[in-house]
């Protein structure tokens, strides 16, 4: 420390560039996709080519304490589904979400190509939000 404050250096830098970027998790009205009334989200940028299918996301969020979670990725201005066997070239099927959601999902976390939105869901808010952050750790 010097009278400049602290400096990152080029290996922290690179460090920090390569670490995964989120965001807080937030309250998400997503009762159209999600089987229970309370519901965490966050976006994870750029991160859709460390998702398969989706369901180590749900697994980590489940054994976090959530009941369930669901993994959209964002890919031509649109949400989508992660693909179910990727060895199979399928064209990307659009999800059909309300404006409602579509809108409080740009808005709470403006996402870009390649990013992905995971949302957490249980019975009470301490659970879902629990499970989502262990799906945040799965990425650190």
């Amino acid at each position: 420390s010097s009278r400049l404050g602290h400096k990152l250096t080029t290996k922290g830098r690179n460090f920090l560039e390569k670490s995964v970027q989120f965001e807080v998790p937030e309250r998400i009205k997503a009762e159209e996709l999600t089987l229970n009334p309370k519901n965490f989200g966050t976006i994870i940028k750029g991160a859709s080519t460390k998702i398969k299918d989706g369901m180590d996301q749900r697994d980590s969020a489940v054994f976090g304490g959530a009941r369930s979670a669901i993994t959209l990725i964002f890919r031509d201005n649109h949400f989508a589904l992660p693909e179910t066997r990727p060895e199979i070239k399928i064209p990307t099927i659009k999800l059909n979400l309300s404006r409602a959601l579509e809108t409080e999902l740009h808005d709470k976390f403006g996402p870009k190509n390649n990013d992905i939105v995971i949302i957490s869901s249980a019975e009470d808010e301490e659970r879902s939000f629990r499970g989502l952050v262990h799906v945040i750790d799965s990425f650190i």
